[in-house]
């Protein structure tokens, strides 16, 4: 018994009415990162793309020359976008598990709102399978849209360009 006047409340209900709000608008703001993350990975892999392809445009004359199919080319690019993806994510988590409370705790710190240590805490499905495979799937669906999209052009457009 704790006394008289006294009331005990549960952890969970005391942090939910206490912080429910502010929960509440870090939720949205994740929301809203992961889709501009999302937008940004797509834009940034169309345009490498773009380039990419403009540069290999000779390339690509020979190969479809020497007999290779437009699946064959498909394939060699997204393996090739594919491994560097999977470089960059494994890259990407190495950093931000080794930096990441480090960096946001300097930063905050130079901003002098008073927050002296910020711990990170993270759902390991979400930071080591959810996020990264649809980092993946985005470079990859980008990718193969890319491609399809270079296939328009004949082998004689290709070498005179």
């Amino acid at each position: 018994m704790v006394g008289p006047g006294v009331r005990a409340v549960p952890m969970d209900q005391y942090i939910h009415q206490t912080l429910g709000g502010v929960v509440r608008q870090l939720r949205y703001l994740v929301f809203a990162v992961i889709i501009m993350s999302a937008c940004l990975v797509m834009l940034l892999t169309a345009l490498f793309m773009k380039l990419r392809l403009a540069k290999d445009r000779n390339e690509m004359a020979v190969l479809k020359a020497l007999g290779f199919s437009d699946a064959a080319i498909q394939t060699q690019y997204l393996i090739k976008m594919g491994s560097l993806a999977v470089m960059g994510i494994l890259t990407g988590l190495f950093l931000t598990h080794t930096l990441g409370s480090p960096l946001v705790n300097g930063a905050l710190s130079l901003a002098g709102i008073g927050i002296k240590r910020v711990e990170l805490v993270a759902s390991p499905l979400v930071t080591y399978l959810l996020c990264p495979l649809l980092l993946l799937a985005l470079v990859l669906v980008v990718t193969g849209f890319s491609i399809k999209a270079g296939e328009k052009h004949s082998i004689i457009e290709m070498i005179h360009q």
